[in-house]
């Protein structure tokens, strides 16, 4: 189904895949999708409120915040810089989001701590509990860190104003 999901032409096309198998597509395959989804956005600048509004867009959400918990770290990721990359706030999807982060933070790579903090302070949404869990895993695996993702991450904590008292 990603392969099918990878070949649409077009925004709609990745939401007739998905139509088409619906009830046999895993919660990291609509990860696949909607991600597919904000690299179309992105890539042709198309104009993101459309897509944003689009009822099968938002059922494709409602699905995957019920679902968080069986995505692993990579899809939680994915899925957090879709929504950046789309400006797409929910506050009920983030909050998901943020709880399985703090929950499993150490499946993290540095790469998915920096993306995730970047998306957060993208969409102007903070979790202090969250975010000083994050940043401590950073600080602990900071040899690990290419020099993007701490660029990301310092970006992201620049912009929330974030401190933490380590």
């Amino acid at each position: 189904i990603c392969q099918k999901i990878q070949d649409a032409v077009d925004i709609s096309d990745v939401f007739n895949k998905v139509a088409i198998h619906a009830g046999k597509t895993s919660p990291k395959t609509l990860v696949y999708a909607v991600h597919r989804i904000a690299r179309y956005c992105r890539l042709r600048r198309q104009d993101i409120g459309p897509t944003r509004r689009a009822a099968r867009f938002l059922l494709l959400l409602e699905s995957l915040q019920r679902n968080l918990a069986h995505l692993d770290a990579q899809a939680l990721t994915d899925l957090s810089w879709s929504l950046a990359v789309l400006n797409h706030r929910d506050n009920k999807i983030l909050a998901g989001l943020c709880h399985q982060l703090f929950a499993r933070v150490e499946e993290f790579s540095p790469a998915n701590l920096a993306i995730s903090a970047w998306s957060f302070a993208t969409l102007n949404y903070r979790d202090d509990l969250v975010m000083k869990r994050l940043n401590r895993q950073a600080l602990g695996r900071l040899q690990d860190f290419e020099a993007q993702s701490l660029a990301n991450l310092s970006w992201a904590e620049a912009t929330m104003r974030f401190k933490d008292d380590v």
